[in-house]
């Protein structure tokens, strides 16, 4: 069964970036272009750029206001934004141009510890 999406937006995101992923360290992606971090007006959305990744892709998102942590993660490739919501979950997005995401991300609000 599909989960159901958190966000409501109807329109476009305010900006959408493209890189890879991380899920800990059970599951990661360095390589960039295989999922989107979507910015909306109400929260952020990370999900993959083709619903033929799905399967292997998880969708993420949350709300500004369920944002529990942002802070950057890792070294080297797995150089990331790890986002953590409310509930526990947590993604972590690697992100082809840190700075240009950081600067969006900060633009909405959300502020990403060092």
């Amino acid at each position: 069964m599909p989960r159901k999406s958190i966000l409501t937006e109807t329109s476009a995101p305010i900006a959408t970036y493209r890189g890879g992923f991380s899920l800990g360290l059970r599951y990661a992606s360095p390589y960039f272009g295989l999922v989107r971090l979507e910015i909306f007006p109400s929260g952020l959305r990370v999900r993959p750029v083709t619903r033929l990744l799905s399967p292997l892709v998880p969708t993420w998102e949350a709300k500004f206001g369920n944002i529990a942590a942002a802070s950057r993660h890792g070294t080297g490739l797995m150089r990331g934004i790890r986002f953590r919501a409310d509930d526990r979950s947590m993604i972590t997005f690697v992100p082809i141009h840190m700075n240009h995401v950081i600067a969006a991300l900060s633009d909405a609000g959300v502020k990403v510890q060092p």
